[in-house]
Order: C-alpha cells, then structure tokens, then sequence
C-alpha cells in the first residue's frame, strides 16, 4: 500500500491523545476527515487499529506496533532532513583538496588539523602534486580546491587568492665557501654544482629561469625526486641546492648542512589558492575556505 505521511501523523497524533479531536486541532483537519483517514489507513493494512467505545479510543496490538514502526519512519525523515541542510551549510559532505608541499609545510598541513578536529561529518581527500599538476587537477574540476606556488602562469578560467608567502634560500653542506656569506646572489653559487628538484617542478622552472637569464652556462649538476632527496645530497656533499626554507630549517641540527638566504625579490613565493572562475562553491568545501578565511591571515589579505 502507498503510505500519506499527513495520515500517519494524524495516527500518531490520535495514539497519543487517544481522541480525533486532538489531531484534527493540530492538523487543522475536521474530526470527520482524521476519522477517515484512519479508517482509510485500518482497511489498507486490513487491521484494526483502535478500538471504538465510549469512553474514546483504545489502541489495539497492531495500533501500538504500527505506532512504533510510525515514529521510526519520522525520526528517518527527520534524520535524511537534517543530512541534507548539513551537507548545504557545509556541515558534512567531502573537499577535494590539491597542494604542494611548500603550502602544506607553511601552515595547511596545521589547518586542515585544525579544521577536521572541529566536525565529524567532513572528509578531505588531499594530494600532494606539483604547482602544474594542481592547476590542472583544478581546471578539470577533480579537485575543488588547489594550493600553489605563485611561478607560473595561472591558466584562463582559473582565480586565486592569497594564501602564505615562503622563502627560498641555499643549502650548502657545512663549512662550505658560501656558508659565512651573510646572503647570496645568483652569480655566487652559479658556478657551484647545483641539485635541483624534479624538472617539472615550479621551483625548478623558477630556478631555471632566473639563472638562465643571468647566466646562459646554468645548468642542474643532479637532479632529485623531492625536497628530502635533494637535502640529503647536499648532506653528503653532492653540491648546494635552493629549497624552501621551511624544509630546511628543522633540520638543520640534523644534518651537516647550513641554509644562507638569497638576496633578490625572486627568492620570496607567495602561495596562493586556486579556484575554478564558474565554480560556485558550496558545502563543505565553502565551509572550509571560509573557516581558512577566519583562522589564518587570508581573511585580512583578501580584504
């Protein structure tokens, strides 16, 4: 049979009252109208739910097991309710997140932390990738929301906001020449044997390009897979590399290695988020840029 809700309701609500006339009030329906209601409801199961006598009404063994099947019913639609508008306000639901690793280790690695401890009904699915992989991974609308290194070009139909800035400064092994150096230019360590950081990377491209222009002579001695790899070299004296300070500083008690600071505006990267121009976010992925937007310094660089 086809269940009304409106008719449950009026069921539940004669149960309760164990009359018509509180149901009809509540449901602004005439007496006679829940009156049928229920009766229409007793011949669709082909039970009785009530029994009829003076004194009112008495609620029979299949009353009572329907009432508790009723309440059920509307403590699920309640609960389907309150999904939906939670999943609208961005109480739950998933955001697709890209990053590099400069934004993780400059503070979003501590506020996706920070986020996530606040609910229980929000996943993020996060990846790491490099600034042209994210840029693409955005575009194509994989990943909601993106974090990259302000090197390269943001492609058509892409907006950014800013974020955080990094540092880029040189690594060379201990008592290397260009340790005692307060900071250093470019044509310093342009002659040195230099690590980069996988070719397709935006430090790398970065590097490339200012070299370069400086010097038509520059080229990568050796090239690492990541950030660590490239440390690690210059810990063994495999020659000098230009890294984000933050993944050089904690380890610098670690390892024989020392970081001097670049002079030049190169050497300072803003990192940035990055979002579909027509994308209109909205759940949990607004919930968690607006949450950004409250809890770290973007809100007052965006005004």
């Amino acid at each position: 049979m086809h269940f009304d809700f409106v008719t449950l309701r009026a069921f539940l609500m004669v149960a309760d009252a164990e009359n018509l006339r509180a149901a009809s009030e509540q449901l602004n329906l005439s007496i006679s109208a829940v009156s049928r209601r229920i009766s229409d409801l007793e011949a669709g199961l082909g039970q009785q739910l009530f029994v009829r006598h003076s004194r009112g009404l008495e609620i029979t063994e299949a009353g009572r097991l329907l009432m508790a099947r009723a309440r059920d019913t509307f403590r699920t639609l309640r609960a389907i309710e309150d999904d939906m508008q939670r999943l609208a306000t961005g109480a739950r639901g998933k955001v697709a997140i890209c990053a590099n690793g400069s934004a993780l280790v400059n503070g979003l690695a501590q506020h996706i932390q920070s986020f996530l401890a606040r609910t229980d009904d929000i996943d993020i699915d996060l990846l790491e990738l490099l600034t042209p992989e994210i840029l693409d991974q955005v575009q194509r609308g994989i990943a909601d929301i993106g974090f990259v290194s302000n090197t390269l070009r943001i492609p058509e139909g892409l907006r950014t906001l800013p974020y955080v800035s990094d540092r880029l400064v040189l690594v060379v092994p201990k008592a290397h020449p260009l340790e005692i150096k307060g900071s250093v230019s470019l044509e310093d360590f342009l002659d040195w044997q230099m690590i980069g950081v996988q070719n397709a990377s935006s430090l790398t491209r970065l590097v490339r390009k200012v070299a370069g222009a400086a010097s038509p002579r520059f080229a990568y001695s050796y090239m690492a897979s990541t950030n660590e790899v490239a440390r690690t070299m210059v810990a063994n004296g495999l020659g000098i590399a230009i890294l984000p300070e933050m993944f050089v500083a904690p380890y610098l008690s670690l390892l024989p290695i020392s970081m001097v600071p670049i002079s030049g505006d190169w050497a300072a990267r803003d990192i940035s988020i990055v979002l579909r121009d027509d994308a209109v976010l909205s759940g949990a992925p607004e919930a968690f840029l607006d949450w950004l937007k409250r809890h770290s310094s973007l809100d007052a660089k965006v005004k």
